[in-house]
């Protein structure tokens, strides 16, 4: 194993070791090796893993908790901000998120359906008090995705996390919450 993984290293450690890396031709022979070496390590979403581990799943949460309410620096938020602005998203629906709410999008509304659906998020059941951090009440959630369909049906309480989920597969997520309506779990 490399004893500098696992490490920091200061800046200008970094710097002198560039600087001696700088005009080193590796032969087709080594840099063919270099490539092979990488093959074959890569995880479920197709990245490349340091040394071709894999998390566990019990390792992944535990990363995910440790990470919960850590402030990123201003430069890291703004190149987040940056890479994840308009069609660069991965969420881009075409400008969709534009759109303004309708006149009758209240606070009022929202915590209507809070309420309706006992504070309660509706595919993981964390209750609104449970929640910590900047995001301490339920979103309310379009079914159908239309900002201006506000019919009480089409509405449904999510905590941040879940309610993030649902902006993938939305066709899914559209027949799950359908099929909780019909089931009578929703009312």
């Amino acid at each position: 194993m490399k004893y500098w993984l696992g490490k920091k290293m200061s800046e200008e450690h970094r710097r002198k070791i560039s600087e001696a890396n700088k005009g080193i031709r590796h032969s087709e022979d080594h840099r063919k090796k270099l490539s092979e070496s990488g093959k074959g390590h890569r995880n479920a979403l197709g990245h490349k893993n340091h040394l071709g581990h894999r998390h566990s799943e019990e390792t992944k949460r535990k990363i995910s908790l440790a990470a919960r309410g850590k402030q990123k620096s201003d430069i890291t938020k703004k190149k987040l901000s940056e890479s994840r602005r308009g069609e660069k998203s991965h969420f881009w629906k075409g400008g969709l998120s534009l759109d303004p709410y309708p006149y009758e999008w209240t606070d009022d509304l929202r915590e209507s359906i809070r309420k309706r659906d006992s504070y309660i998020c509706q595919i993981c059941g964390i209750h609104q008090d449970e929640l910590n951090g900047w995001h301490k009440k339920l979103d309310v959630h379009h079914i159908n995705y239309d900002k201006n369909d506000l019919n009480q049906i089409n509405l449904v309480t999510l905590c941040r996390v879940c309610h993030m989920k649902t902006n993938f597969n939305r066709d899914y997520w559209k027949d799950y919450f359908l099929r909780e309506v019909a089931n009578g779990k929703a009312d």
